[in-house]
């Protein structure tokens, strides 16, 4: 997907429409599909098990682990572009449910902390907690280009490490980081470096138009896809008590937002504020 822009995020599809997707072969669309939402849908995800690429099938099993329904799963175990599970895998998994039922139904709500660990326990049954990994160590696999590791590393990525994971690692496993991590300003300008140099947005779509940005990378990507930067706006300033109560509800303050980006589409970014308090 190098050298590739969007105009805006893929939607949301229906069980329907993610049929039509698969029969279109349209392998960018579904690709985008995937690593937005993944199929979700029963029927959906049939199609895709029967007539999909092995690549999007691998690409959906990475970014959502097994969320395959039975009926898909079958067909992909013929396939064998997925495993089937041991009866103890499933005994586990079983358990693991129970136990996550359990508590959310039961368990103590001594705080919403304390509460979210105990259903933590459930969603984590029988899991091996990664070990921590130095800086030192993630820089060599990089440097030695070790997909295998850096493609299969669940922890976070450290410093310089983190830099140069997010300007050179695949995008499948970026879109996978972005997804649990949020970015510091030096890495948030790191994924803005490496899609201007790539001639891309995807990366950028994917992460922005869901997270706020700081205000160096809000200037970058206001210079570089005015499209994005108008979704941004709705994220970075769309949320503001200070409008909210200016303008009634956040329903209203975001349509008059939108209604005035002309005048915020190259307004400098030091000065934005300012310029949002003059809207009437």
């Amino acid at each position: 997907m190098k050298n590739f822009k969007i105009s805006h995020a893929p939607f949301v599809r229906s069980s329907a429409e993610e049929i039509i997707l698969i029969q279109s072969g349209d392998m960018l669309a579904q690709k985008l599909h995937i690593l937005w939402h993944g199929f979700l849908s029963k029927e959906g995800q049939l199609w895709l098990a029967k007539s999909g690429s092995a690549e999007l099938i691998r690409l959906q099993t990475m970014l959502y682990g097994n969320i395959w329904t039975r009926e898909a799963a079958e067909f992909l175990y013929m396939r064998h572009l997925l495993k089937r599970p041991s009866d103890e895998e499933i005994s586990m998994t079983e358990t693991g449910v129970k136990v996550w039922l359990y508590n959310s139904l039961m368990g103590e709500r001594k705080s919403e902390e304390y509460y979210g660990k105990i259903q933590l326990l459930g969603m984590a049954y029988g899991l091996i907690p990664s070990q921590p990994v130095s800086e030192k160590e993630q820089l060599q696999w990089l440097e030695d280009n070790d997909i295998e590791k850096i493609c299969s590393y669940v922890g976070p990525w450290k410093g310089k490490a983190a830099i140069i994971f997010l300007k050179t690692a695949p995008l499948e496993t970026v879109v996978k980081k972005l997804r649990y991590y949020k970015l510091n300003e030096d890495q948030q300008l790191a994924l803005i470096e490496r899609e201007i140099s790539n001639n891309s947005n995807v990366l950028l779509w994917y992460y922005f138009s869901q997270n706020s940005a700081f205000l160096e990378a809000q200037k970058k990507i206001q210079a570089y896809d005015q499209n994005l930067w108008q979704r941004m706006l709705i994220v970075n300033y769309g949320w503001s008590n200070e409008f909210e109560k200016k303008f009634g509800n956040l329903k209203n303050w975001q349509e008059k937002l939108s209604s005035n980006f002309s005048i915020l589409a190259h307004c400098p970014i030091d000065e934005i504020m300012n310029t949002l308090r003059k809207i009437a």
